[in-house]
């Protein structure tokens, strides 16, 4: 809100109209609703715990490390593991590449399993559910399907002190897309460096 009053002040009341002000999680829903996108049967985090145990179950034959009747923290270390590289921009055929170049057994079988996770974790999502921890990546495909929205546009990135690999994906698409694009990023004086 100060962000938009802001520029209120700044623009007036008329010019203010031509403006939008998103954060990421709203930029999605905007791109969502401009394109028919909505997603619909978005799982939150009690959903994704309880499938990220219904996947864990179901693997485990085909776990050794990640078993969760070794460890009653697997499903909680595999949701925050899964967080981590969505944000990212970690796949799981990204995690199957690094354990094949990796001497160490045990973090080669790490790798696997967590790709063999995360692949069955999405599968089950996939067939009923949206996880909106995806929703920079499917915003990002429904711009490059769309090659006209946002087309011309300026671009204002501002307070931001850095960007996950999701964000930064989408930035520069629009970079490309955007007719100008500014970008403002948030420092600590203390700890600027020239």
């Amino acid at each position: 809100f100060e962000t938009e009053k802001s520029l209120f002040e700044l623009l007036g009341a008329k010019n203010s109209k031509s403006v939008n002000v998103f954060g990421f999680l709203s930029f999605c829903r905007s791109v969502f609703e401009q394109t028919a996108n909505t997603p619909k049967n978005v799982i939150d985090d009690g959903t994704r715990a309880v499938i990220m145990s219904l996947t864990l179950e179901q693997l485990a034959g085909k776990l050794t490390l990640l078993s969760e009747e070794k460890n009653r923290g697997i499903p909680d270390l595999m949701i925050s593991t899964l967080k981590e590289c969505k944000k990212s921009g970690v796949t799981s055929d990204m995690l199957r590449a690094a354990a094949e170049n990796i001497d160490d057994n045990t973090v080669k079988t790490k790798l696997n399993e967590t790709a063999l996770v995360f692949d069955s974790f999405d599968a089950i999502v996939s067939q009923s559910y949206i996880d909106p921890l995806d929703d920079l990546d499917r915003v990002y495909n429904i711009l490059l399907e769309n090659n006209d929205l946002f087309s011309g546009y300026t671009l204002f990135a501002d307070s931001f002190s850095g960007f996950t690999a999701q964000q930064l994906k989408l930035i520069r698409l629009l970079m490309n897309r955007c007719g100008n694009t500014y970008i403002a990023l948030t420092l600590d004086p203390e700890n600027a460096q020239n």
